[in-house]
Formats: structure tokens, sequence, C-alpha cells
């Protein structure tokens, strides 16, 4: 059974890619506004982008409280109530249906492959969703 307030995070390689990504921008901020002082607006928002996935994309993953799934993605955070989850079946994709009883669906980014980007493998994705699968079932139980 998972206990309550587990996060799971994205996978090392993705996390490490992001990493060096948010450090690549960086570099490339500077040495911008070393070479050409006048573009120092274009410079800034550059580090703001670095800043958004360092404090939204290192920490991107899952996180299975007692009675709500939350998503913390690039950048939105989704709450799903753990009755409303329909299934995860198709993960990173998650089945789940809204108050209203719309049927929605919540994309993990952090858990999507990408081409040319070390991403998740399918053992990662297949774990994550056995872990979700148990949370929902530790919920039957009750």
């Amino acid at each position: 059974m998972t206990s309550p307030g587990r996060r799971i995070y994205a996978p090392r390689s993705t996390v490490t890619t992001l990493g060096v990504l948010a450090a690549a921008i960086v570099v490339m901020a500077v040495s911008l506004v070393v070479q050409q002082p006048l573009e120092w607006p274009f410079a800034t928002a550059l580090v703001l982008v670095a800043a958004l996935v360092v404090t939204r994309g290192l920490p991107a993953g899952v996180e299975l409280q007692a009675d709500v799934l939350i998503v913390r993605d690039y950048v939105a955070t989704t709450r799903i109530p753990r009755d409303q989850v329909v299934s995860v079946a198709r993960f990173p994709a998650i089945d789940w249906t809204g108050a209203d009883g719309v049927p929605r669906e919540t994309l993990v980014n952090a858990f999507l492959r990408r081409a040319g980007i070390a991403g998740p493998s399918d053992e990662d994705r297949a774990a994550v969703r056995t872990r979700i699968e148990a949370w929902l079932a530790a919920d039957a139980g009750r």
C-alpha cells in the first residue's frame, strides 16, 4: 500500500536533462548580455525561462495523498479527487471525471517521451502506473 503524501518524481534522466537545459539557458543569457548589452530584456526572459524549468520542471511528477492525486507539471498543478480517477491504463494520461460528470484527461508531462530528449523508459512509466493503481486499489479496500 502506498502511504499518503507519497511523491513520485520524474525519472532521473528527465531531471538531469532539465537541469542541464536550465544551466545552458542561463549561460546563453549571460553571454548574450556580455556580447550585446542592449539585449538585456531578451536575456532576462531567458533567465525567467530557466527559473521556470528549475522551479516547476525539476520537482515535476505525481503526489498521492489520502484522497487526492496531484499532478505537478511544468506550468500547472492539477488536483484530482481519488474517487474521480477512472483509469491510469494509458499512463502518462490519467482519465478522470470532473464533478460536473464531464470526462477529462490530464497528461503527466514529466513521463512523456520526447524525440531527442532523455526521458522515461517503459519500465519507469509502468512502475509509476503500478504505484498509482495500488493507491487506487487501496481505496477500494476501505
